[in-house]
Parts: C-alpha cells; structure tokens; sequence
C-alpha cells in the first residue's frame, strides 16, 4: 500500500474541494469547542453523548469526495451525526466504551494495589474507574492531579503500557465508522469486520497519520507565536486565538487527514481479492 500516494491524493482533493466542506468543518470544530468548554455538568454530559457521533460528517463528506459525489455535498451533512443519531451511536459508544475498558483492565490491577497499600478511600477509586470507563486514558487530569498517582512510577507505566497497547488496538477498529457508513450492519458486525480488514494495516495507517505530524508541529508553533503577540487576557487576543484554533486545524490537516483515511479504506477494499470477498458480504 503507497501511503504517500494516499496522502498525495487527498491533498489534491481537498485543495480543489476545501471551499466545499469548510463550513462543515467549521461548525463541527466549533460544536466540539463549545463542548470542550462547557461547565462541568448535566448539560456537559449529554453534549458529550452527542458529541460521540458529531465527527461521523467527516467520514460523510469525505466519502463523497474520493466517490467524486462533491455536489452532493450540503451544509446538513454537518449534523449527520445528530439526525442520525439512534443509527450512529451503538457503532461509535461500543468502540470508545471497548477500548476504555481494556485501558480500564490494564491500567487497575496497579492502582487497585497501589489504594490497598495508601488506604485510598473508595470514593477516590470508584472516580478513578468512571474516569478510565467513560473518558479513557485520553482524560486523567483528576487522577494526575493527586500526588499519590502522579508520583507512582508503577501508575505511570501501567498507564503508558496500557496507552500503547489501546492504540494499537484501536487501529483495528478504524474502519467501523466507513463500514457502518457504507452498509447496513450492526455495531459488533462492523468492528469484526474492521478488525478482518485492518489485519496486517495497522502500521500502514499509523504511517499515514504520522505524515501529518509536521503540519500539526506548524500549528501548534503558530498558536504560540500568536499567544506571545497577542495574549489571550484580552478579549481580542482570546478572539485571536480562538479563531487560529479553529482555521488552522481545517486548512492544515484535519479534511486532509480525514479524507486520506477514507482513501485508506477504499485501497483496502479494492485490495482484497476473492478469498476475502466474505469481509464485505454484509
């Protein structure tokens, strides 16, 4: 598989189509900001259900643009994720909620042994849990925040162990968003599926992301550079920076990225041969 080839051929089609998806982009970047600063709560709650299939119109337009179906592309694909909703959401929560809990399974054991031995009050532990479950290792400001974990080593390696082995693991996966997308299947149809097809292309599409590493280095040294300008304790120097945080991400890598990935996922397709026609019937 030419994954320069991919990422070759999604800029081109995303430089010729980017005023087409956007607007797009841009109201699902700034859903997920609004989220991101929400107010602890019950509101942050639902909106963070929500927000589980918000990026599915990702994997919406960007299927249209490599199927070259780019004048089927509306300003309501934006909220594919949310009119639909109901058919979305099992794929997208038993994939978050399968990897959490095998991060939950490695990561426990050393902090269950850690509490007995500190006396660790059960409220703590059951925070640690729900953190782990429904956040993943993506989230853990609580628990570094507390002495007693951020000063364990054990805890520490547990947490990078179990980190790399749920990336490797999601990898397989990746394709359950275009599968659910594409036909009519169930959510434990779609990840045995994906896994069949990620068989032997993990590294292939880590490959691929990592192209897109420098891009994001661009990024974040623009938004320092704009933070050493114009700090954010002015309204205008927030309004500065939020705007970069939001523009740049959609210029630089993000439709790229998307788009790449969903050529990643036609290649495997057309690759495989007769033996493995079973994958797709669906």
């Amino acid at each position: 598989m030419n994954i320069y080839r991919i990422s070759r051929k999604a800029d081109q089609i995303v430089w010729h189509q980017l005023g087409r998806i956007f607007n797009i982009y841009l109201i699902i970047e700034l859903l997920l900001l609004l989220i991101r600063y929400i107010p602890d709560g019950l509101l942050v709650l639902l909106l963070g259900v929500l927000s589980v299939t918000i990026t599915h119109a990702y994997v919406v337009t960007s299927l249209k643009l490599i199927d070259h179906r780019e004048q089927d592309i509306r300003l309501k694909d934006a909220f594919v994720g949310i009119f639909e909703f109901v058919r979305l959401f099992p794929a997208y929560i038993m994939r978050k909620v399968s990897l959490n809990v095998i991060s939950f399974l490695l990561v426990i054991p050393t902090i269950l042994y850690l509490a007995s031995q500190s006396g660790i009050s059960v409220g703590d532990f059951l925070s640690w849990v729900r953190l782990i479950v429904v956040d993943g290792l993506e989230n853990l400001t609580y628990m570094l925040d507390n002495s007693f974990l951020a000063e364990s080593w054990q805890v520490m390696l547990s947490m990078l162990v179990s980190s790399v082995i749920s990336a490797i693991l999601s990898y397989g996966l990746a394709m359950v968003p275009y599968l659910i997308e594409r036909y009519d299947v169930s959510w434990n149809e779609a990840m045995m599926k994906s896994w069949k097809m990620m068989k032997g292309h993990k590294r292939d599409l880590l490959f691929l992301q990592l192209i897109y590493i420098p891009r994001y280095l661009i990024y974040l040294i623009m938004i320092n550079f704009a933070s050493l300008l114009v700090p954010a304790t002015t309204v205008f120097g927030l309004a500065v920076q939020l705007a970069l945080a939001i523009y740049l991400p959609i210029t630089l890598w993000v439709p790229h990225l998307q788009v790449a990935t969903a050529l990643f996922y036609e290649e495997l397709i057309h690759q495989s041969g007769p033996q493995d026609s079973r994958i797709f019937e669906l």
